[in-house]
């Protein structure tokens, strides 16, 4: 669970609850498919729809199921006792392999590079690193406890949880932070504090730091300005295979 991220809790109409504990549940492989045996009307089904969706479930035609990514039966089960459920939008957009491929390129790697991806989620950006540069040295981070086992089974080098706490040094940084709560300014800031002399950082942003007028925005408007840098503006739906179109720039920074 990334503890920056906003979360809201809604309470559940009383006859959501039975649905949910009357499920059929099954596991396929690392997925969990759930299907709600009753026959619902169409308000009753939103309504437990939006549940399944908060606790992770997208409704797949083809497996006639919600299907999770992790299993979500001890959180529902909470969520069944208490009549609520909490919303957290944690920013986990997956950077497609086109977007990853630009920033390990704009990167400028090399063999044996030391290279460090802070927010690994799935290891999208990870692959992208390592098809422009097999032989780069590869370290990643997870905040979220199921990403980063998911990333420790595949045998990738995680080294930490929480990047904004983090405080080694690698050759190169490429990154896609989570955005919401300003963290994609938080995390672009830290990346450049324990960025070594040469190091160069390549990071997707929101577009909102580039045109709001807060104070976050502002300052780091300015310190972009006062650094060597260059920013590529990313075509609307950029993202939109990872589930959302938010508009996003990747910057490229180089540490003199």
């Amino acid at each position: 669970m990334n503890e920056y991220a906003p979360r809201t809790t809604y309470d559940i109409d009383q006859d959501v609850p039975d649905v949910l504990d009357k499920m059929q549940w099954t596991q396929h492989g690392d997925e969990t498919h759930g299907v709600i045996v009753q026959r619902l009307d169409r308000k009753l089904y939103v309504k437990t729809n939006k549940v399944l969706e908060a606790l992770g479930g997208k409704w797949s035609r083809k497996a006639k199921a919600h299907v999770f990514e992790r299993d979500p039966r001890p959180a529902l089960a909470w969520t069944i006792e208490k009549a609520e459920y909490e919303v957290v939008k944690d920013g986990f957009f997956p950077t497609p392999l086109e977007i990853g491929l630009v920033m390990a390129e704009m990167a400028d790697l090399a063999p044996g590079m030391d290279v460090l991806e802070p927010s690994a989620g799935k290891g999208n950006l990870i692959k992208a690193i390592l098809e422009v540069q097999p032989f780069a040295i590869v370290s990643v981070i997870e905040i979220d406890d199921q990403r980063r086992t998911y990333l420790e089974q595949r045998e990738y080098n995680v080294i930490g949880k929480d990047f904004l706490l983090y405080q080694g040094h690698h050759d190169r940084i490429i990154q896609n932070p989570p955005f919401e709560r300003n963290q994609d300014i938080m995390h672009v800031r830290h990346a450049w504090e324990i960025l070594p002399a040469g190091g160069v950082l390549v990071s997707v942003v929101s577009e909102g730091p580039f045109f709001r007028n807060d104070s976050n925005a502002l300052a780091f408007r300015a310190w972009l300005h006062e650094q060597d840098t260059e920013t590529l503006a990313l075509d609307a739906g950029a993202f939109a295979e990872s589930g959302t179109n938010v508009k996003a720039r990747i910057i490229k920074a180089t540490k003199r």
